[in-house]
């Protein structure tokens, strides 16, 4: 019984046993066939889909799809003129057996931000109760990130792509215990693709130090892994953070904590967008 299918083309012109396939990846896919194979997939509880632009791509609204656990959803966004096409399908879609959703965009640095309604109804509508979410290179603002993430209070792993300063999560993740509660692992990836031209900033050590040991109070914040841009400055902050008495106290506790200067080929277990193709 066929469970498991991986496509490098559009699966329309294949008759699949939809029934049984409950894991489903495929890229060079529109919206239209997303929403198809999304339809038809009664069966999956994983997806995976590399979106492409095609025209006209539909509105619908999808009836509820109470079986999918896991979503995961790639984008070039490298044009500014079209809308995102992956805010474009979450718009058709009502998820309320997610668990899991990673959003990954190539190549957004020619965009302004982008409105993130669309997100904030999807997550409404779907009465998302997300464990595990996963943001690469969001082409949304500062303050907008942390609207998509105060509406997901059952986070308990995060893991962030950002191409800008981390003081407002920093601080938000600080001060505001009500802001992700159940919060136990947090991987952020503090860079861009190598071609990316936008300006990279160190976190404060002091802010970083803060946040981690009030969440370990508050959350029990079991895992942190840090990746970011061999600069100068981030060899300071490096040097400042993991000489600290609370880096160390926070280790002798069992934290797992992980600064990481990150590599130039992709290797398994990346998380993160690397390049721009």
């Amino acid at each position: 019984m066929l469970r498991e299918v991986q496509l490098l083309a559009p699966w329309t012109a294949l008759a699949l046993p939809w029934q049984s396939i409950e894991i489903y990846r495929s890229e060079d896919t529109s919206i239209q066939e997303s929403i198809d194979v999304l339809r038809t997939g009664v069966s999956l509880t994983h997806c995976s889909l590399y979106l492409k632009v095609a025209s006209p791509e539909p509105t619908l609204l999808l009836p509820s799809m109470p079986r999918l656990q896991s979503l995961t959803l790639f984008e070039r966004a490298d044009n500014r003129t079209m809308p995102l096409l992956v805010m474009s399908l979450l718009r058709s879609l009502t998820l309320p057996a997610l668990r899991n959703l990673n959003l990954k965009f190539e190549d957004p640095r020619s965009r302004p931000p982008e409105d993130v309604s669309e997100f904030l109804s999807f997550v409404a509508r779907s009465s998302l109760q997300l464990e595990e979410l996963t943001l690469c290179l969001m082409p949304v603002s500062e303050r907008d990130l942390l609207r998509c993430l105060e509406c997901l209070q059952s986070l308990v792993t995060v893991r962030l792509q950002i191409a800008a300063s981390m003081d407002a999560l920093l601080e938000r993740l600080y001060s505001d215990a009500g802001f992700l509660p159940r919060l136990q692992s947090l991987h952020i990836a503090n860079f861009t693709p190598s071609d990316t031209p936008w300006e990279y900033t160190s976190p404060s050590s002091n802010a970083t130090l803060e946040m981690l040991f009030s969440r370990w109070r508050r959350s029990l914040l079991q895992d942190f892994h840090f990746h970011y841009v061999g600069t100068d400055e981030m060899v300071v902050f490096t040097a400042m953070v993991t000489t600290h008495p609370t880096w160390e106290t926070l280790r002798k506790v069992g934290m797992t904590l992980v600064l990481e200067e990150f590599h130039q080929e992709p290797q398994a277990g990346d998380w993160w967008v690397y390049t721009v193709y």
